[in-house]
Order: C-alpha cells, then sequence, then structure tokens
C-alpha cells in the first residue's frame, strides 16, 4: 500500500477505497471502506419520475381504464448497453475509472487542499471508446429514446392526489436499478358537483315561491343517470340550509356498493320590490303568511321618533367618509349623478 506522496498519491488511494467504482463502491462495493461497514455490492436505483394524471369527476365516480405513452431511457439492445463493441470499451487512463481527477492547491502557508473535479477525457463516466468500435446505434451512449404503451387504471372512488405507481419503468442506466414512474391523480373541476371526500356537494338556488311551496328538479348523476329531487310542499328551505340525500355519494374505493352521500346547500332568491302590483295584493298574501311579531306596548308618556328604513348604497356610504351623512346629502349626491359631465351648479343669490 503506497501513500506516498506526489500527483499519484490521490488516484492510488481513491482506487484503494472505491475500487474503481465511483460512489457506489466508495460506500456499498468491495473497497476498503466496503468492507469496513460491512457493504454489499446493492444496486443503486434510478430517479423516480412524477407526471399528474388528469381525471374527470365522472372517472373517479365510474372507475376507466386508459393507454399511456411513455417516452424514456431504456439500455441500448444493440450493444446491450456497453456503449461499443466487446472489448472495445477501456477504463479511462487519466482518471483510472473514477470518472473525477484530483488536484491539490495551497491555501494558506503549510496548508493544502485537494479538490476532485470531473475528467474531461471520458466526461465523468469513467470509460473511453474508439470512434471505430463506438456502437452506431446509441453513439456510445449505451442508452436509447424508448416509447412505451403502458396501462393506466383508475379505480372508482380514488382521490384527489392519490399515486398509480409503476415500479420499474422509468429511465433505465448501465449498472442501475430502473426508478420508478408515479401518476398523480389530479381532477377537473366540476360544472354541478364538488367533491369533498366520499361526498358530493351541489349548491342550489331555489325562488322564494320554491322555498316556500317546495319543488322538484332533476339532475344528471355521475353515472349518467338522471335523479328526481322532490321537497315536501309543507316543508319550508331556509337560506343556506341543507339537504341530504344518502348513498348517492362517491363509491368508497375498495368497498363495493358503499358510497358517500349527496348534499344540497341552497341559496333563496328573493323577488324584486314592488312585485305586486297592488297594496290589495300584499295584504293578500300577508295573509297567507305567519303573523308578524306584535310591537310592544308603549306608555302614554313615552316619547316616540318614527323613522322609515331606507335602501342602503355602500359605494354613497363610502364617498361620505363611512357614516354621518344625512338623508339630504346623499339625495344630494345622488343627483350630483344625475348630472351631466362637465355641468355646474347655478346657485341662487337671495334676495
Amino acid at each position: 500500500m503506497n501513500f506516498s506522496g506526489g500527483h499519484g498519491m490521490e488516484g492510488d488511494l481513491f482506487d484503494m477505497l472505491s475500487n474503481g467504482g465511483g460512489m457506489g463502491g466508495f460506500m456499498g462495493g468491495s473497497g476498503l471502506l466496503g468492507q469496513m461497514f460491512g457493504g454489499g455490492s446493492r444496486r443503486r436505483k434510478g430517479e423516480t419520475t412524477v407526471q399528474p394524471l388528469n381525471v374527470t369527476l365522472e372517472d373517479l365516480y365510474n372507475g376507466k381504464t386508459s393507454k399511456l405513452q411513455l417516452t424514456k431511457k431504456a439500455l441500448c439492445k444493440t450493444c446491450n448497453g456497453v456503449g461499443g463493441k466487446p472489448g472495445s470499451v477501456k477504463r479511462c487512463e487519466y482518471c483510472r475509472g473514477s470518472g473525477r481527477v484530483f488536484a491539490t492547491r495551497q491555501i494558506g502557508p503549510g496548508m493544502l487542499q485537494q479538490i476532485a473535479t470531473q475528467c474531461d477525457h471520458c466526461s465523468g463516466g469513467g470509460e473511453t471508446i474508439d470512434d471505430a468500435n463506438r456502437c452506431k446505434t446509441c453513439q456510445g451512449r449505451k442508452t436509447v429514446q424508448e416509447m412505451k404503451i403502458i396501462e393506466v387504471k383508475v379505480e372508482p372512488g380514488m382521490r384527489e392526489n392519490q399515486k398509480i405507481v409503476f415500479y420499474g419503468e422509468g429511465d433505465q442506466e448501465p449498472g442501475i436499478e430502473p426508478g420508478d414512474v408515479v401518476l398523480v391523480v389530479k381532477t377537473k373541476p366540476h360544472d354541478i358537483f364538488e367533491r369533498k371526500g366520499e361526498d358530493l356537494f351541489i349548491k342550489k338556488t331555489i325562488t322564494l315561491k320554491q322555498a316556500l311551496c317546495g319543488f322538484a328538479y332533476t339532475i344528471k348523476h355521475l353515472n349518467g343517470k338522471d335523479i328526481l329531487v322532490n321537497t315536501l310542499s309543507e316543508e319550508v328551505i331556509k337560506p343556506e340550509s341543507v339537504r341530504v340525500a344518502y348513498n348517492k355519494g362517491m363509491p368508497k374505493q375498495g368497498k363495493p356498493g358503499q358510497f358517500g352521500n349527496l348534499y344540497f346547500v341552497f341559496n333563496v332568491t328573493f323577488p324584486p320590490t314592488h312585485f305586486l302590483e297592488n297594496e290589495q295584493r300584499y295584504k293578500e298574501l300577508e295573509a297567507l303568511l305567519p303573523p308578524r311579531p306584535r310591537i310592544p306596548k308603549l306608555s302614554a308618556t313615552a316619547e316616540v321618533e318614527e323613522v322609515t328604513l331606507s335602501e342602503f348604497d355602500s359605494r354613497r356610504y363610502e364617498r361620505h367618509g363611512g357614516g354621518g351623512g344625512s338623508r339630504e346629502a346623499y339625495h344630494d349626491d345622488e343627483s350630483d349623478d344625475d348630472m351631466p359631465s362637465g355641468a355646474q351648479h347655478v346657485q341662487c343669490a337671495q334676495q
């Protein structure tokens, strides 16, 4: 074992530790450190390729099987991943197969620093192939681009961000175990349904008449079937109230015949002001509704000031500084809005 100084020391020491295997041999090969720590010949694994899998909510409800084309690196079949003719691949003499060369520089009095850089002669591969014997198919790169069709199965009830893994379908490299391909489920937004776990939600806007008197309507479910939705005529639907149709939600993955629930969240729209043609109709409507709350009886000596509520305009409220504006100020502001552009106020002098 030679630990003498000079240029050869770095290369000899590195060869002794790694046995010519780069970092993989350095830690897990049959070199000195591999023997010290009991390392075996465990192969490294390539990188995992992660891609989104865009699906519809219908796909996740019913399930779907589709074909997906992958383009990946594969070992060249012409040279069997060697890069050239048998025996033509040589260990790089400059880096001794490590793919790196070492240099020593002085960083201070009596202080030296050793730096490892990629070998320029083999581009870090640790091997060289002469042009005459280089593989014509892969040009010595040992791998080629390959297209492969894989079958992707989306199971009913799969969830957002759930992963579908194809083991060993990633890029191939010589001496390295192929990586995996991972597809991550991404759901496209739906026009009607919103999914939360195993449940589905529908936001439904109804009229005041429907809220008071009941209604019926149909929806197209994710399985393509029509569902008739009914409410009871004597049931009042309040704004933001929720109703449920049991077992009409998403299927539970791996549990055939089991489903979540379908929830309806209601928004009630009210008719515009003066929607009835005369006061008599309002009296008739009031007679059909529950009685108004009684006004508390006041004493005969109580001072009472009566006010009539007006419609609130937030734009004018902010224009007047957020409060304190009088009725006259609001009306003055409204008259300003009605004036044509460039018009000026005319003030009349008092006589």
